[in-house]
């Protein structure tokens, strides 16, 4: 028996889980989109196939990176980052967080028009990735953690953990 996931057409990684109704539900980065497994018993596992392509050369999620999912009210929400090297040299962010939907953790659909960079008065351009995004029920409040830069420093001690909440996701 074989008891570690490989695909069949190349390698993967940055397992991103999520459990809902008795699956787990495992999305990864093959390559630079997300792909989905599924399993019930972390033994037998089901291959989906793609979850978010990458968008284009042009796109700021040329690259897909690490991210999370979530779900409120009955939609599945994946924060994730949008990477594409060329976007400084067009005025944008290597790394900005962005969002798409489903109803049923199967069918994505980007929203084009969520995008969050960093904050300049807060962080650096540099790290803003791997958001993970959670309710806090002490708070009443959504809380996103990211890798993020601090705006200012030694260049070895830039890395810090950014906090960004919302009442409504």
């Amino acid at each position: 028996m074989d008891i570690f996931y490989e695909p069949a057409d190349g390698r993967c990684g940055d397992f991103i889980p999520f459990y809902h109704d008795g699956l787990f539900h495992l999305f990864h980065i093959k390559g630079h989109p997300w792909h989905h497994v599924s399993t019930a018993d972390l033994v037998n596992v089901r291959e989906h196939g793609l979850a978010i392509p990458g968008g284009g050369h042009h796109s700021q999620d040329r690259d897909i990176y690490t991210g999370c999912v979530v779900e409120k009210d009955g939609t599945f929400h994946i924060f994730y980052t949008g990477h594409n090297p060329d976007m400084p040299q067009r005025g944008g962010f290597s790394q900005v967080l962005m969002h798409a939907v489903s109803p049923d953790l199967m069918n994505w659909t980007k929203d084009p028009d969520w995008h969050l960079p960093p904050a300049p008065e807060h962080y650096g351009p540099g790290a803003w990735r791997d958001p993970h995004v959670f309710y806090n029920e002490e708070e009443g409040r959504y809380w996103m953690l990211l890798t993020a830069h601090t705006k200012e420093g030694p260049a070895d001690r830039l890395g810090c953990v950014g906090l960004l909440t919302s009442e409504n996701l």
